[in-house]
């Protein structure tokens, strides 16, 4: 006869916090169990008019990591998983004896938890819950909801793709960078959107269009040399030597200041760009 092995408290208040929270999300998300655990428990996705909409995770807590002060002592490498995550994160916890769930946002605090981080070699950080963010067992939820569609645009902002911001006719500008970092990645989203554009019309053949946006992109980019050797296709084929030739040299000038190449591959580049302005001077 097998004897039967006592099964703790603590692992019966692990399971009764998932099953509380995760009916609470039900309510205006859709949520699946993540069974491995690696430092989250659900993936949600938002219910939007019926709909599916915004992804989030979520850590699922029960009252015995917490404090009197409704904290706790997260491990470092949890917090960085979480915040490497493409999606917002937010920790959950079941306050059994209260019957009541807490959640705290990741994303709101990213450069705070980042900074923390990198503050000491301890393995672990303090964060603390706001009793008034409370997950209702309701489908309203307001506050919560607000919080993820806040945290989804920061989340945007942070890889450098913000987003116009609401669901109707008339939506709010992007938040502005908070960081240089941010700033830095903006500016690449948004020049490689306009090479998007650029190829559009070239593969078009709106040459006009194509010099348009290759100049917007020569504004506020003078450290890459592809807008400007486009520019001198572009008006080399629209027959506007002298224009074509400055481009092409801009282009060349570019890249000799490069040291990040190859050697081998930005002496090609130099030598076909410097034909194309040989070519030029023979028409």
């Amino acid at each position: 006869m097998h004897e039967k092995q006592l099964l703790p408290w603590e692992t019966q208040l692990g399971d009764i916090g998932e099953t509380e929270i995760k009916s609470r999300l039900q309510r205006f998300s859709t949520v699946t169990k993540i069974e491995r655990d690696v430092g989250i428990d659900f993936y949600c996705e938002l219910i939007i008019n019926g709909i599916p909409a915004i992804p989030f995770y979520v850590q699922a807590k029960s009252s015995q990591h917490f404090d009197s002060k409704h904290g706790c002592s997260i491990k470092k490498d949890s917090i960085c998983y979480w915040l490497s995550k493409p999606y917002p994160v937010y920790v959950i916890f079941y306050d059994e004896p209260n019957d009541t769930c807490y959640w705290k946002s990741i994303e709101e605090d990213r450069y705070q938890l980042t900074e923390k981080i990198f503050k000491d070699d301890s393995k672990s950080t303090y964060i603390q819950f706001s009793t008034s963010n409370i997950l209702e067992r309701s489908n309203n939820n307001q506050e919560f909801r607000r919080k993820l569609e806040q945290d989804y645009n920061s989340l945007l902002l942070f890889k450098g793709n913000p987003q116009f911001i609401g669901r109707s006719y008339v939506k709010k500008v992007p938040e502005t960078p908070r960081t240089t970092d941010e700033y830095i990645r903006i500016k690449e989203t948004a020049r490689a959107s306009l090479y998007s554009l650029i190829f559009h019309h070239i593969q078009t053949k709106e040459f006009d269009a194509a010099i348009k946006y290759s100049e917007g992109v020569a504004v506020f980019d003078n450290s890459h040399y592809n807008h400007f050797a486009w520019l001198g296709y572009l008006y080399k084929e629209k027959k506007e030597i002298e224009k074509a030739r400055l481009n092409f040299k801009k282009a060349i000038d570019i890249c000799k200041r490069d040291d990040k190449w190859e050697k081998k591959l930005i002496n090609e580049i130099i030598k076909r760009l410097e034909s194309e302005i040989n070519d030029l001077s023979e028409k």
